[in-house]
């Protein structure tokens, strides 16, 4: 463990060498792997979910698996690894785009998008480095470049370039706000307005808790557009229009607004019901549609995703009707 005095849940990304963290639980009746999740912000949910089944965490001093129910004040102690080189990994990426210079993904939920410190395995980018193993043996310009990210458990659109300059071209159109992204996101609360715009800077807060916070530490502007698409069962269907691009700012001003994302546990959405009937097991949030000049062609491209299971089971369960 670093030398240096941590604040309770301010954990580090992983550095190259081990590390070793102990403390206690705060939220009592959680399954061990999604608790690690919300406070190991930035590993992947199958990573945390090795680290379990490998021994590499304990409760109250014992191995544990990642579907204890957690009791308030349990001590668990949590051993990371020393960090691996990338290295590629099969997985499953639905591709809904690709020509010879760019590819646009639909990334399910709980996959973080790329490797830093503490996402060790199991990313977006460990799964592409797969899918293009051949490309990148062949050809040493061929490269897998991001232009934006997602949140770990946020599903939906991402666009990559297939060599430096035209990545360099989708992230000069990205800044100059000519890439349209658009997210659907159920929350709690039925919207009694139809349309607004939240302008609310966004910056680190003051807590150090990992949380973004409305005019905090060197806050930005910050807008978001928002739609209210359905409203029933105590829920509503957002369409949400990003105008600025801000660390978790939809997930931000919707919690603002008194309307925080269904399963968003860091910004006061609930996963289950005050019954303890599920709701949803991650915040239900979709970046839905991509709207973009082609870095090449020059053609105007709209790309769309359907929602994924999960919160199409939803937003039928709370008669939402869902846009196409």
């Amino acid at each position: 463990m670093s030398g240096s005095r941590k604040r309770p849940y301010d954990f580090p990304r992983a550095r190259p060498g081990a590390e070793t963290h102990v403390f206690r639980c705060k939220s009592e009746g959680m399954r061990l792997d999604q608790y690690l999740v919300t406070r190991f912000t930035g590993y992947s949910r199958t990573f945390l979910s090795e680290m379990i089944r490998e021994g590499r965490v304990l409760v109250g001093g014992a191995a544990a698996k990642p579907g204890r129910r957690l009791l308030a004040d349990d001590e668990i102690t949590v051993m990371l690894p020393e960090a691996k080189a990338s290295v590629p990994e099969e997985m499953e990426i639905p591709f809904v785009f690709e020509d010879e210079h760019i590819f646009v993904v639909n990334k399910p939920p709980g996959i973080v998008v790329h490797p830093a410190r503490g996402h060790l395995s199991g990313t977006l980018y460990h799964g592409l480095l797969w899918r293009f193993r051949e490309q990148k043996a062949a050809n040493p310009d061929f490269r897998i470049g991001p232009v934006h990210r997602l949140d770990q458990d946020t599903s939906g659109l991402l666009v990559y370039a297939k060599d430096e300059k035209t990545q360099q071209r989708l992230a000069m159109a990205l800044e100059k706000r000519n890439v349209k992204k658009r997210y659907l996101a159920l929350v709690h609360g039925e919207l009694d307005f139809e349309r607004t715009v939240v302008d609310g800077a966004l910056g680190a807060d003051e807590a150090g808790n990992q949380r973004v916070a409305v005019d905090g530490q060197d806050a930005r502007p910050a807008r978001t557009g928002l739609l209210r698409l359905a409203a029933a069962g105590g829920f509503s269907l957002v369409e949400c229009d990003l105008l600025t691009g801000r660390c978790h700012q939809i997930r931000v001003h919707l919690a603002a607004l008194g309307h925080p994302i269904a399963g968003d546990l860091l910004y006061g959405g609930k996963r289950q019901t005050d019954s303890g009937e599920p709701i949803i097991d991650r915040q239900a949030l979709h970046a839905w549609r991509l709207a973009f000049e082609h870095p090449v062609s020059r053609e105007p491209m709209e790309i769309t995703a359907p929602l994924p299971a999960d919160m199409a089971g939803l937003a039928g369960r709370l008669g939402l009707a869902v846009p196409s």
